[in-house]
C-alpha cells in the first residue's frame, strides 16, 4: 500500500475519532433556541421549551425535555394546546441504522392535550393549508418498526372542546409497559369522562392477550400476528353495560363474542372463520374483499333461536338466513339465498345492478312457508276486537280531529312519483306450494312482478286451501305522468275459512265468487279515483259465517254497520247465510250499488246507493226484513232502516226512522219494483227469498249454473 492511500485512511480514522469524540462530550442543550424558532416557524404557533432540554448521542442515544409547550390559535378558549412536564427515551444506538428501533427506556408525563373546534368547524390542529398525500409503493409487511422493553406513561389528558364547551375527557392515569424473559407485562389505569378504565395483558411480537374493565363490564381479547395476518378473539361480558357507558340503550345483557382470522396480502384481504355470537344469535363470514378491483365475496350464515333475540318486538320464532354475496362496483348478487322461519324455509337468488337504470331481479321459491308464527300472539289465540288499539296507539280526541283535518282526502292530489317506475327495472317472480297465515291457508301460490320502462304488470295465482281459484293482474303504464291503471280479479269457488272459523265443518263454510275489473287514468290518487270505471261483483253461497270474526276482520265502521244490519250478531255466535250479493258500477269515478243482498234464515237485507269518489261522499241506505220468527212491527225489530253517510275519511253509521225510497239496486233485487221499505215488503215476501233472482245477471253463482234466462 502507497503512503498516499496509509495517510488517506489514517486522516480518516482520525475524523471518525473525532467525530466520535465530539458526540460523546458535546452539549446539545444550546440548539434549544435553534429548535424552538424553527417549531414556531413550521407551525405558526409559539412553541418553547421553559425547562432543561438535554440530549446525548453516545454512548446511547438520549433525550430529555421538560416543561414544553405549544400555543393554540387565536379563536381558541385554550391558549396552549399542548403541555408537557417531561419526556424522557433512551434507544439502542445500532438499532437506529437497522430496525426495530430498540426503545430501551422512555416514560411520558404531565401531558395535557387539548383538540378544539370553533363555529366555523376547524380544528386546533389544523396548521396551513393541508397538503395532498404524496402517493407510496405499497410496503411488504415486516417487523414492528418499535421493540419496546420498558416504558411508563402518567397523568396524561386530553380534553375535547367544541366551540369553548368541554365536550368529552380522556385521563391516562397510569401506563407501564415492562419487558420480562419472552414478553413484555403492560397495565393500564384510565378515566374516560366519569368511567373508570383499567387493563392487564401480556404481550410480544406474534400475539397479545389483554382483560379490561370499562365501569363494570368486562372485556377480553387475544389476537395471535403471525405473517400478513391476524387471529383475534374478543368477549364482552355484558354488552348492555358496555352500551350504558356510551350512552346506548336498548342493548341485550348478554355475552358478546367475536372471533375469527384477518389475512392481508397486498389489496387482497381475507376474512377466514370470523363469528359474530350474542346469546343464542350467531353470525358466520368467510370471503375475501379486493381493493384493486372493488369486489367482494362473502359466504354469510346468520341464525336465531328466537327473532325475539335480534330485536325484543320481533316474535319468539326460530330463524335463519344465509347467502353467498358477490359485490361488485355496481353489482349486488345473492346467489343463491335461503331464508327459514321455524320448519319453513325459502329458496331463491336476487340480482341488484345500478346505472342509468337500476334493475332488480329475484327469483325465489318454497314447498312451506308458514307466516302465523309472526302473528301477535292476541291473534294465534284468542280473537281480539278490531276497535282495541295497541297499547300506547291511543289517541286524544284533538289528535284524532288534527289527523281528520289534515288529511281531508283518503285520495289526495299529490302526484304519484311515476318517474321513479320509469327509473327502475324489476323482475320478480315467487312461487309457494303451501303459504300459511294467520288467518289463511292458501295452495300454489304464484307472485310475479315486471316493471320495464316504467310499464309494471303484476300478476298474483293461488288455490284456497279447501276449493276455489284466485287470480288478480294488475296493470300500470306510467310511460308519462298520466298514468294508464287497470285492475282484473277473479275468485271463483274459494271458501274463506277466516270468515267461519277454524271449527266450523268444510262442508258449511260458504263458497265465495269475485269478479271485479276496474279502468282508470291519471297523475294522482284523486285523478285515478275520479276517473275509475269498472265493476265489482261478488257473490256468497250458504254457509255458516262467524259473526265475531266478521267484526274482527272488517274494521270499527264495517263492523258496526254490519251490528246494524244484523241484530242477531251479538246474540249469536254464527249467522247462518244462505246467500250474500253485492254489485257496485263505477262511471268517472261515481259507483253505483247495482245489487245488494244478504238472506240468512233469520232476515233480508236489502241496500242501494252510491259512492262517489269525486268527492268521496257516501249515500248508501239498507233495510233489514225479519224473515223467521221475529215480527214485522219496528218495535220488536228495532229500526229497519240503516244508512251509511259521510264520506270515506269521516264515515257515519246512522238509522233512518221515515224510511226512504229506494232505487236502481233496490229495485233489481226486489224483481224490479221501487217502494218505500216502512212494512210494504211483507213477512211472506222476506221468507219467500230472492238469492236466486239476485245472482242473476252478476256471474255464476258459488257451486251451481248460471240462471239461464229462459228459465
Amino acid at each position: 500500500m502507497s503512503t498516499f492511500f496509509k495517510y488517506i485512511i489514517l486522516a480518516l480514522l482520525a475524523c471518525l475519532l473525532g467525530a466520535i469524540a465530539y458526540l460523546w462530550v458535546a452539549d446539545f442543550s444550546e440548539l434549544k433556541p435553534f429548535i424552538e424558532k424553527k417549531v414556531s416557524e413550521a407551525t405558526g404557533r409559539e412553541f418553547h421549551i421553559d425547562g432543561e432540554f438535554s440530549l446525548s448521542v453516545l454512548p446511547t442515544p438520549t433525550l430529555m425535555v421538560e416543561n414544553v409547550r405549544l400555543a393554540g390559535p387565536e379563536w381558541s378558549e385554550k391558549s396552549q394546546m399542548l403541555e408537557v412536564d417531561s419526556l424522557y427515551a433512551q434507544v439502542g444506538l445500532w438499532s437506529l441504522l437497522f430496525q426495530p428501533i430498540e426503545v430501551n427506556d422512555f416514560s411520558l408525563s404531565g401531558v395535557n392535550v387539548v383538540v378544539e373546534t370553533n363555529a366555523d368547524g376547524q380544528l386546533n390542529w389544523q396548521m396551513g393549508e393541508a397538503q395532498p398525500e404524496p402517493d407510496e409503493p405499497e410496503a411488504e409487511r415486516g417487523e414492528f418498526p418499535l421493540n419496546v422493553h420498558r416504558a411508563s406513561l402518567n397523568d396524561i389528558r386530553v380534553s375535547y372542546l367544541a366551540e369553548g364547551e368541554l365536550k368529552q375527557e380522556f385521563v391516562l392515569s397510569s401506563l407501564d409497559v415492562d419487558e420480562q424473559e419472552d414478553h413484555n407485562t403492560v397495565l393500564l389505569a384510565a378515566m374516560l369522562g366519569d368511567i373508570s378504565l383499567s387493563a392487564e395483558g401480556n404481550a410480544n411480537r406474534e400475539m397479545a392477550a389483554f382483560t379490561a374493565l370499562a365501569g363494570d363490564a368486562e372485556i377480553s381479547s387475544e389476537l395471535q400476528y403471525p405473517d400478513k395476518s391476524v387471529a383475534f378473539s374478543l368477549n364482552v361480558q355484558s354488552l348492555a353495560r358496555v352500551g350504558e357507558l356510551v350512552e346506548l340503550s336498548g342493548l341485550p345483557d348478554e355475552t358478546l363474542v367475536l372471533k375469527g382470522e384477518l389475512e392481508l396480502d397486498g389489496s387482497l384481504v381475507t376474512l377466514k372463520q370470523w363469528v359474530v355470537s350474542l346469546a343464542d344469535v350467531e353470525v358466520l363470514l368467510d370471503g375475501q374483499l379486493n381493493g384493486e378491483d372493488s369486489t367482494v365475496a362473502l359466504s354469510t350464515r346468520i341464525t336465531a333461536d328466537s327473532l325475539g333475540l335480534i330485536a325484543p318486538e320481533l316474535p319468539k320464532v326460530r330463524f335463519s338466513a344465509q347467502s353467498e354475496i358477490a359485490m361488485g362496483p355496481d353489482t349486488l348478487e345473492l346467489k343463491p339465498f335461503s331464508l327459514s322461519l321455524e320448519d319453513s324455509k325459502l329458496n331463491g337468488f336476487a340480482v341488484i345492478r345500478s346505472g342509468d337504470t337500476p334493475t332488480i331481479q329475484v327469483e325465489a321459491s318454497s314447498e312451506l312457508f308458514d307466516l302465523s308464527p309472526l302473528a301477535p300472539e292476541s291473534q294465534q289465540g284468542e280473537v281480539s276486537q278490531q276497535s282495541e288499539l295497541p297499547k300506547g296507539a291511543e289517541q286524544s280526541e284533538e289528535e284524532a280531529d288534527s289527523e281528520t283535518q289534515n288529511s281531508e282526502w283518503v285520495f289526495d292530489e299529490k302526484p304519484l312519483p311515476f318517474e321513479m317506475l320509469r327509473k327502475l327495472d324489476m323482475d320478480i317472480k315467487i312461487d309457494i306450494a303451501r303459504l300459511v297465515t294467520p288467518n289463511a291457508q292458501l295452495n300454489n301460490v304464484a307472485f310475479s312482478s315486471r316493471l320495464d320502462n316504467g310499464v309494471l304488470d303484476f300478476k298474483t295465482d293461488f288455490e284456497g286451501q279447501y276449493s276455489g281459484q284466485y287470480h288478480t293482474q294488475l296493470g300500470l303504464n306510467a310511460q308519462s305522468d298520466n298514468a294508464q291503471f287497470t285492475l282484473d280479479t277473479s275468485v271463483t269457488d274459494f271458501k274463506l275459512a277466516a270468515l267461519s272459523g277454524a271449527d266450523v265443518p268444510e262442508d258449511q263454510i260458504p263458497l265465495t265468487a269475485l269478479d271485479m275489473s276496474l279502468t282508470s287514468n291519471g297523475s294522482s290518487p284523486r285523478q285515478l279515483a275520479s276517473g275509475l270505471n269498472g265493476r265489482v261483483a261478488l257473490t256468497q253461497g250458504a254457509g255458516k259465517v262467524s259473526n265475531k270474526l266478521i267484526g274482527k276482520l272488517s274494521g270499527d265502521i264495517l263492523a258496526q254497520l254490519f251490528s246494524a244490519l244484523n241484530p242477531f250478531a251479538e246474540e249469536e255466535e254464527f249467522t247462518n247465510w244462505e246467500c250474500s250479493v253485492f254489485a257496485l258500477d263505477f262511471e268517472a269515478g261515481v259507483g253505483e250499488i247495482s245489487g245488494f243482498l244478504f238472506q240468512s234464515e233469520k232476515l233480508m237485507v236489502v241496500g242501494g246507493g252510491e259512492l262517489d269518489l269525486n268527492d268521496e261522499s257516501i249515500d248508501i241506505e239498507f233495510n233489514t226484513k225479519p224473515r223467521k220468527g221475529v215480527g214485522v212491527s219496528a218495535d220488536m225489530f228495532v229500526t229497519p232502516f240503516v244508512k251509511l253517510s259521510g264520506s270515506l275519511s269521516e264515515p257515519s253509521v246512522g238509522l233512518n226512522q221515515k224510511g226512504v225510497l229506494l232505487s236502481g239496486g233496490a229495485a233489481i233485487l226486489t224483481g224490479g219494483l221501487s217502494f218505500l221499505y216502512t212494512g210494504l215488503m211483507d213477512r211472506a215476501t222476506a221468507e219467500g227469498g230472492r238469492c236466486e233472482e239476485a245472482m242473476q245477471g252478476l256471474h255464476t253463482p258459488p257451486g251451481q249454473e248460471q240462471i239461464q234466462s229462459n228459465e
